[in-house]
């Protein structure tokens, strides 16, 4: 399942800038359970891989049922 409609470069760019400052910390978020329970979703820190997947995730949100959704399907699909 795809967004309906593409996503903007502006709205990739505005989502990208909430993270401008955030500490980088490696391999920072888990799966919110289980043995690793750091957590789903955080904007305190951000790894590269990290940031790829939460902006893609906000971006698809509404699409997806929510940023949950989102990030699980981002990341795992």
């Amino acid at each position: 399942h795809l967004p309906s409609s593409p996503v903007s470069a502006e709205r990739l760019e505005a989502l990208s800038r909430a993270y401008l400052g955030r500490p980088y910390r490696l391999d920072c978020l888990g799966e919110g359970a289980g043995p690793d329970r750091d957590p789903l979703y955080s904007r305190t820190f951000a790894d590269c891989q990290t940031l790829v997947e939460q902006v893609m995730a906000e971006a698809i949100a509404e699409e997806e049922g929510g940023l949950d959704q989102a990030i699980r399907r981002t990341r795992y699909h």
